[in-house]
Parts: C-alpha cells; sequence; structure tokens
C-alpha cells in the first residue's frame, strides 16, 4: 500500500517546517480517501477561515491608508493598497477553493506520485522545458514565501508608515500595533497563495508532460502485419492512459476552473499596479522594487505559467487527433480499430482549460490581460 499524500507530494518541492505546521492547523487536509479525516480539522477550518477573514481585513485597511496618501499628494502609495488588497482576497479565495475540493486535490496528489514514481523505474529523464518550468516553479514558490519580507523590512530602513490604516484607533495605538500585525499577515498571506498556487501549477506541469509523452507515444506506433498482436497491445496500452489522462482531466478542469478566475481580475490589478506606482513614485527603483514588485511579480508569474500551460495542454489534446491519423491504422484489422474510434472521437473537439467557466487559460487570454491592464492604468491616471 502506497504512503499517505504529503504537502510536498502536492507541492512538488519541500516545504520547511513552519509553512507545514500553519498548512496542518488551518485544515488542510490531502490524504482524503486514504485515511479517516483528523478530529483536529473540523476546529483547523474554523481557525482557518478566521485567518483568512483577518487577512482580508488587513488588506481593506489599506484601503483607508490609500485615501490618506492621496489627500497627501502620495500617489504611489495607491499602487501598493491595490497589490495588497488584490493578494488578500486573492488568499481567502485560494483557502475556500482548497478545502472545498479537497477529494480532487487528493486524487491529483496521487496521480503525481504515481507518475513520479513510473518515472524513477524507469529512468525518464525530462525534457529542457520541463526542467524550465520545474525551476520557473521553484522560483515563484520561493520568491513568494520571501517577498513579504521585503514588504515589512523596506518601510521600516526608509523610516515610512505602512501601507495599513486602522479606524477609530489614535496614531500612537496604529504605531504600536501595526508592525506585529503586518509581520503576521504578510507572512500568512504568502504561506497559503505560495502554497495552493504551486500546487496548481505543479499539477499542471505534471499533466502537460504526460500528454506529451502519450502523444510521442501515438507517434510511435506502426501496424506490422507481421505482429498483428503488438499493434493491438501497443494501442490498448495508449488507450488505457488515454482514459487515465481524461479522468485526471476532470479533476483538474474543476481546480483549474476555480483557481485561475480570480487570477485574471488579479492580474488586471497587480500589472495596473505596477505601472501606476512605478509612474508615481518619486524614487522608481528603490521603493517600486520593494513595495509592488515582490508581490505583484510573483502574481503574474502564477498568471502567465497558467497561461502558457493552458495553451499547450490544450494543443497536446488536440494533436492526439492528428498522431492518431498518422500512423498507419489502415492497414490493421477492423477488430484492432475500435480503441483508436474512441480516442479520435474523444480528442476531434478541442479541450480548454477554463477560468470561472469565461476566461480560457491560453496566452490570448494573457495578452487581453495586459491590454485590460493599461486600459485601467489609463483611467486610474486620468481620474487622479
Amino acid at each position: 500500500m502506497d504512503s499517505k499524500n504529503t504537502f510536498d507530494d502536492t507541492l512538488g518541492l519541500p516545504l520547511n517546517r513552519v509553512v507545514k505546521f500553519y498548512l496542518c492547523v488551518t485544515g488542510h487536509w490531502v490524504s482524503y480517501g486514504q485515511e479517516p479525516p483528523p478530529k483536529r480539522l473540523k476546529y483547523g477550518r474554523i481557525f482557518g477561515l478566521f485567518i483568512c477573514s483577518f487577512v482580508c481585513f488587513m488588506g481593506f485597511t489599506t484601503l483607508n491608508a490609500v485615501k490618506i496618501s492621496v489627500d497627501a499628494k502620495n500617489l504611489g502609495a495607491i499602487g501598493n493598497g491595490l497589490v495588497i488588497l488584490s493578494t488578500a482576497i486573492s488568499m481567502l479565495h485560494k483557502y475556500s477553493i482548497y478545502i472545498s475540493q479537497e477529494e480532487g486535490i487528493s486524487r491529483l496528489t496521487e496521480w503525481m506520485k504515481s507518475v513520479e514514481k513510473r518515472n524513477r523505474e524507469l529512468k525518464l529523464e525530462r525534457s529542457p522545458s520541463e526542467v524550465f518550468l520545474r525551476k520557473s516553479l521553484r522560483i515563484f514558490c520561493y520568491g513568494a514565501l520571501l517577498s513579504p519580507w521585503m514588504l515589512i523590512v523596506g518601510p521600516l530602513v526608509r523610516g515610512e508608515p505602512y501601507c495599513h490604516r486602522f479606524p477609530f484607533l489614535s496614531d500612537h495605538v496604529q504605531k504600536l500595533i501595526t508592525l506585529p500585525l503586518v509581520v503576521i499577515t504578510y507572512n500568512v498571506l504568502s504561506w497559503e497563495v505560495a502554497f495552493t498556487a504551486t500546487s496548481l501549477l505543479n499539477i499542471l506541469v505534471t499533466f502537460r508532460t504526460e500528454v506529451q509523452r502519450l502523444g510521442v507515444e501515438w507517434k510511435e506506433i506502426k501496424f506490422d502485419p507481421s505482429r498483428p498482436r503488438e499493434f493491438s497491445e501497443k494501442v490498448k496500452a495508449n488507450v488505457e492512459k488515454h482514459v487515465q489522462l481524461c479522468k485526471i482531466l476532470k479533476d483538474l478542469k474543476l481546480l483549474n476552473n476555480s483557481m485561475f478566475g480570480y487570477q485574471v481580475f488579479a492580474a488586471i490589478l497587480t500589472t495596473c499596479a505596477v505601472i501606476y506606482g512605478g509612474s508615481k513614485y518619486e524614487n522608481f527603483i528603490v521603493e517600486s522594487t520593494s513595495q509592488v514588485l515582490p508581490v505583484s511579480s510573483a502574481s503574474l508569474l502564477e498568471f502567465a505559467l497558467i497561461c502558457w500551460l493552458g495553451e499547450e495542454i490544450t494543443f497536446g489534446l488536440q494533436e492526439f487527433h492528428r498522431d492518431v491519423h498518422l500512423t498507419n491504422w489502415y492497414e490493421a484489422p477492423y477488430d484492432a480499430l475500435t480503441s483508436l474510434t474512441i480516442v479520435l472521437e474523444f480528442s476531434k473537439n478541442p479541450i480548454q482549460l477554463t477560468g470561472f467557466t469565461v476566461f480560457t487559460a491560453s496566452l490570448r487570454t494573457l495578452i487581453e490581460t495586459m491590454r485590460q491592464s493599461f486600459s485601467l492604468y489609463t483611467l486610474l491616471k486620468a481620474l487622479t
């Protein structure tokens, strides 16, 4: 019997103990169906919802700080406020998706473990593109975990206040509580977003690789009249892999549809915040690097990777139809073509990963989102 799933299995990377402790106490669970739910899970999720609500409250306090900054003609703070608020909402969104789709995430994690085990046994090497994507995931995850400290240390070094303003509190009380609350908020926010986003990206990268490998295997199938049984066995094996990918795709589409939808809006806001904040900061290099880019760059990298992977998965699934047609199937006996007919039927229509069933995870969506960001920047610039 395989060992139960771990957070490292879902993430595809080793996590430190602090992040794992946070994931445990806030009700994250990846062993659905492998063991009974622990008794602490219910209380952990209540605590997790409290933490997310608190982080969202901290995000909305940036609106008060932005209003005060605008009155003081410090328009660069608008960009920082937009990024923090957008990321805080993203945390609540990702957490709610994770706890509501734990069954599908557990199945996806178990599938990735089996794929990794098979790759080790067969000593399959990663393609250059997969190596690049894996390194990008590592940069995204660990960069996201380090980014809050740039937001925390930057204002301290420059002697500036944080972009938070609590209502009904005096300036003296605000100075006392802001720093500890900011340290807790920014770190918790980065832990949740980094884990959930990297988990989705890890699943997408693994699925993309499996689609491409199956495409190569379809191309290599050739009917040899002297060995008809070998052709039937290879076709059967590939059809079984195709059916397994279709089952995995069901959970993947649901997870991506839920998580990618908000990411489109977050990408528009963060891109606009980077442009607007950079244009308004007096010292663009120092202030934008420490205030806006740490969080926004991680958000934009996540969005770009999902669009790229969605494009490649859609293309790879469509290629199944062409790859099967390019085999010399017409020389095979009729009884061996039944399985091929099923594959052709399932692969003739394009399968796309979506967000909120409206946005398509594709490079076209990436380009259109950047255009909308510039439109929002133009509007915000005109209003201020």
